[in-house]
């Protein structure tokens, strides 16, 4: 089964040798790399040149112009795909040798496996090992956990994404939603992506820490907690997500007032304007958040077992 490895890049020179070598590296052999540019102004190209001509790169494709948006590189990466299998390895991280091994282990043992992701380690720019861990989805001694999709999105996907790096990641190309809404985002675009592919098929959550998610002032995750927008892009999910995973009115309810506790946190330290901004968009879609922040706090109250991990 051969897989096609994406690795869209913009101003990661300093981490491209070792993320690609990572790729290159991995104890499964039968992949394609597909390396796409988004007109970085650093050295960049530089380091991928030095890559071409390698027996497993199919593709290097560099923009003319910054698209704007990773997730439209993601599907330009995607009409390029030649493989039954996608791994959109992020030009930042990098990969144990046998991540690419142990995620198609499960689309050959399951043929209505859809997406497979292993757990991660966080390291500095550096590459030095984080103290700080993120939360698993689920706690448990099994190598491997599998859900059935729609199960997965309403158990593990309403709150968090629990697949909160692409590089965790591989799905079937087969699997990649006709409806292209996730490219419209800046941030958020995986987490509507990943509700997608899950919906049609099952999910294998491999319970070993295999990718290595690095944390820098390069990011765009940064970048847009800082300008208030992903607060506000949030919003707009949450539209998206209860229009594909329909929900009792008291359980959506819920589900907004578990996310408002996040969103009120999240504006404390931003300026005014940007505060009031983000403030007014929950506010067109949602209503008063400390509403619904005291309705969270009532369905719990009441027993009533939320259908979502908390």
């Amino acid at each position: 089964m051969k897989a096609t490895v994406i690795i869209p890049n913009y101003r990661h020179a300093p981490y491209l040798r070792v993320r690609i070598d990572s790729v290159l590296n991995q104890t499964y052999r039968d992949f394609e790399v597909i390396i796409l540019d988004d007109c970085s102004p650093d050295d960049s190209r530089e380091v991928i040149e030095t890559y071409r001509g390698e027996p497993h790169i199919a593709h290097i494709v560099y923009n003319g112009t910054n698209s704007g948006s990773t997730f439209r590189q993601w599907h330009k990466g995607f009409e390029l795909a030649q493989g039954e299998c996608i791994w959109i390895a992020e030009s930042d991280d990098y990969a144990d040798p046998h991540f690419l091994e142990r995620c198609m282990e499960q689309f050959e043992r399951y043929p209505d496996c859809v997406l497979a992701y292993t757990e991660s380690r966080l390291v500095d720019a550096a590459g030095a090992p984080l103290s700080r861990e993120l939360k698993q989805a689920v706690h448990t001694a099994r190598p491997c956990d599998l859900w059935e999709g729609e199960e997965f999105v309403r158990r593990n996907m309403l709150i968090h994404n629990v697949v909160y790096n692409a590089s965790m990641a591989v799905f079937r190309k087969s699997a990649i939603p006709s409806d292209e809404r996730y490219t419209q985002f800046r941030m958020n675009g995986d987490w509507l992506f990943w509700c997608e592919v899950a919906r049609r098929g099952r999910v294998a959550h491999i319970n070993s820490r295999l990718n290595f998610f690095r944390q820098h002032e390069r990011k765009v995750t940064v970048e847009t907690l800082r300008d208030g927008s992903a607060l506000i892009e949030i919003a707009r999910l949450y539209r998206i997500l209860f229009e594909i995973v329909p929900l009792p009115d008291a359980t959506r309810r819920a589900v907004i007032g578990k996310i408002s506790r996040r969103v009120l946190r999240g504006v404390k330290g931003l300026p005014a304007g940007t505060r009031r901004a983000v403030l007014d968009a929950w506010r067109r879609e949602y209503g008063n958040l400390f509403f619904a922040r005291a309705w969270y706090e009532i369905y719990k109250i009441l027993h009533l077992q939320p259908p979502f991990h908390l």
